[in-house]
């Protein structure tokens, strides 16, 4: 029997354990006991200053593995034990924080209201405590997540906002509008500081940016896929799409770039030379959402997209095509929105019937799904552990 405290020393119980047992399943066992996912958990062994790793195992020889603390009572210290966390908005104007869980069964940890509209983007900094939320009112709407309060409404008159992301190292936010336009906010200030015109005749409906390098890019209802560069405020058209470009993603370094549109084709963009690199066809409504993964190694990047029968498929990049179909039982509706923690292959999922379903994505299958909002799930993010 392993004891197990705090670092402050506050007793957490009593786990059983003996040699042979693997980091994996030590965690699943105090997972159990604390009411906690092993991926939330960090342990080591007293006397120890690395945590226990999964592929570790306990054997009473330091030679075979990792060796159990001497003495009569040997001990593990728990020093992290975090919730995952996630954030939705839907069509009603409501703004929810999950404990994504415990959310089927104890509902959300805070409901925010004060969008008139349906809310159609929003962005968490989960350790800050904090989020921003954009409205068909035109409004984007700054919260504190612990008070479950709106602390600022930040108004363009010129359209709605549909798409937005935010850097939350430098407070400011980036909104795709109903115009066409984008539109980037001080979160300090409270003040527009860039507008971005010309560069679609249709609503802004997607976005991402790549914020340290300094680069953005849109879709639009009309098909159109433009690449900003937000500090000379120039664009470039990228030709492919045909019809509704319904989310894009880009790397980090903003190298390549992924667009879905809702005629089921998904793009690939070397950005560098300015093109469409490959591209992926699946039926009308296979990509109503989507999430990359680009650290997958020689093996090319993976995506995940999110379907209008209220599925969601696994592409390959590399040999261009699906790879996998995940479903749950019971009413789906479109799957609007999808975030991804890739690291932990989680992912959680919205959709048009109000529903929130968590996935993981290593077993391939439903974790579990609760009634989030009273109609569509407009977005979602989801805290990256990992």
């Amino acid at each position: 029997a392993l004891s197990m405290s705090s670092l402050a020393g506050n007793s957490l119980g009593v786990v059983q354990a003996s040699p042979g047992l693997s980091g994996r399943d030590l965690k699943k066992r105090i997972g159990r006991l604390l009411s906690a996912t092993p991926g939330d958990l960090e342990v080591v062994l007293a006397e120890e200053t690395e945590p226990i790793r999964d592929e570790e195992a306990l054997f009473d020889s330091p030679a075979e593995g990792l060796r159990l603390a001497e003495g009569p009572d040997p001990h593990l210290h728990v020093l992290r034990v975090q919730r995952r966390r996630a954030i939705s908005a839907a069509a009603d104007g409501s703004v929810k924080l999950w404990d994504v869980d415990r959310a089927a069964d104890s509902g959300p940890l805070v409901t925010m209201t004060g969008h008139t509209q349906r809310v159609q983007c929003v962005s968490a900094d989960f350790e800050g405590w904090r989020a921003v939320s954009g409205s068909s009112d035109g409004s984007l709407k700054l919260w504190d997540l612990e008070r479950g309060e709106c602390t600022d409404s930040l108004f363009d008159y010129s359209g709605d906002y549909h798409c937005g992301s935010t850097d939350w190292s430098r407070r400011r936010t980036l909104g795709g509008l109903s115009n066409g336009t984008l539109a980037m906010w001080d979160l300090n200030t409270g003040s527009c500081i860039l507008a971005l015109h010309g560069g679609h005749h249709g609503p802004a409906e997607s976005l991402d940016v790549a914020w340290r390098a300094g680069v953005a890019m849109s879709g639009s209802t009309d098909g159109g896929v433009m690449l900003w560069e937000l500090e000379t405020r120039t664009r470039v058209p990228m030709q492919g799409h045909m019809v509704w470009v319904s989310d894009i993603q880009m790397s980090e370094d903003a190298r390549y770039a992924v667009s879905g549109s809702i005629d089921g084709m998904i793009r690939l963009w070397d950005l560098r030379a300015n093109r469409c690199a490959g591209s992926m066809q699946g039926v009308w409504n296979d990509v109503k959402c989507l999430s990359v993964n680009w650290n997958t190694g020689a093996g090319g990047a993976q995506i995940l997209t999110g379907t209008g029968n209220g599925m969601l498929k696994l592409w390959d990049v590399g040999s261009r095509r699906a790879i996998a179909t995940l479903a749950t039982d019971g009413p789906r509706g479109d799957t609007n929105c999808l975030s991804v923690d890739w690291g932990a292959r989680k992912a959680l999922s919205g959709s048009a019937a109000g529903m929130l379903t968590m996935w993981d994505l290593e077993e391939m299958q439903c974790i579990d799904t609760w009634k989030a909002h009273k109609n569509q799930v407009k977005c979602v993010e989801l805290a990256h552990l990992s």
